[in-house]
């Protein structure tokens, strides 16, 4: 969401930068922002353009003083700084990305969420989340539809969507309001609301939902400990849990250059164990490409233990 800095003419050219970045002239942008700092030194969003300018241009160094500059400026991360000098340091990632910065980005990202997942990065998340789920209901002998199901990050309603029939009532949850809207016009969901999903599951009532969901959300959390267990406290006994992970080998979690988080099998299934799951199922799957390529990553199933 664009914040003015105050001044016109550095809210232009801040605009005029943007427009550069988009066309590829990193440099130009790069020039733009420096002068739009010099007519407003203290707005966060001209200092995190800047980071991303230096850092197409190769300038690791400069991008890197000039994220540290915005999360100065900006305590809650809603710009993803904290994300991006991360990434760029290769440091294992901290547990999770701040709300604010989830929240600014898919707000953002809300008109073009569905056209952008689909046609450019042939987003499949839902489909292959599904089939994981029809095949642990087979193996274990669950009934379905599911009582209630919770969608985690919800999003515009994709699985939700694709659920259907699988579930008489879906609850949704996401952090972005523009998102929840579009979720609201499909149609598929109970109940919508707006709140970091650990916050949620924490006050849901115990034992509420037999389906506990999560398409393509875990990538913005590293230390999933937290949120499994709240999971099972919210699941029946023998509820199910499924998600999708990205893949990575050698580390529990790790933050990429492409600012989301892969998990190891090994450490989701500890912290399955951990939480109070049985054994989990984990088949190798991919929901989404990058650069044309598959992303590796995985679906687990896992049922909450009596």
């Amino acid at each position: 969401m664009f914040q003015s800095s105050g001044d016109l003419i550095a809210d232009r050219r801040y605009d005029y930068a943007k427009a550069a970045a988009a066309e590829g002239d990193h440099g130009a942008a790069r020039d733009l922002l420096a002068q739009t700092l010099e007519l407003a030194p203290s707005w966060p969003a001209a200092w995190f353009a800047l980071g991303e300018a230096l850092l197409a241009l190769g300038d690791e160094a400069g991008a890197r003083d000039a994220y540290a500059r915005c999360r100065a400026l900006d305590p809650a991360d809603e710009h993803g700084a904290c994300v991006a000098l991360e990434a760029l340091d290769g440091r294992p990632g901290a547990a999770a990305m701040s709300p604010a910065y989830v929240r600014n980005l898919f707000d953002q990202y809300a008109e073009r969420f569905d056209n952008h997942l689909t046609r450019h990065l042939a987003y499949r998340g839902p489909e292959v989340l599904l089939a994981a789920i029809t095949r642990a209901c087979a193996i274990e002998g669950l009934r379905t539809p599911f009582v209630r199901a919770l969608d985690l990050g919800c999003g515009t309603g994709l699985f939700g969507e694709a659920l259907g029939d699988m579930a008489t009532a879906i609850d949704g949850v996401d952090l972005s309001p523009r998102m929840l809207r579009k979720a609201k016009k499909r149609g598929c969901y109970d109940r919508l609301s707006d709140e970091d999903m650990l916050a949620f599951l924490a006050r849901a009532e115990p034992g509420r939902y037999d389906l506990v969901a999560a398409a393509d959300v875990f990538v913005y959390v590293g230390d999933l400990a937290p949120v499994f267990a709240a999971a099972a406290r919210a699941l029946t006994p023998r509820g199910l849990f499924a998600f999708s992970i990205q893949r990575c080998e050698n580390a529990d979690y790790a933050l990429g250059p492409e600012r989301r988080f892969s998990h190891s099998i090994g450490y989701v299934e500890t912290a399955l164990r951990d939480a109070g799951f049985a054994p989990p199922r984990i088949e190798l799957a991919s929901t989404r490409n990058e650069s044309k390529a598959p992303v590796p990553g995985a679906i687990a199933t896992a049922l909450r233990q009596r």
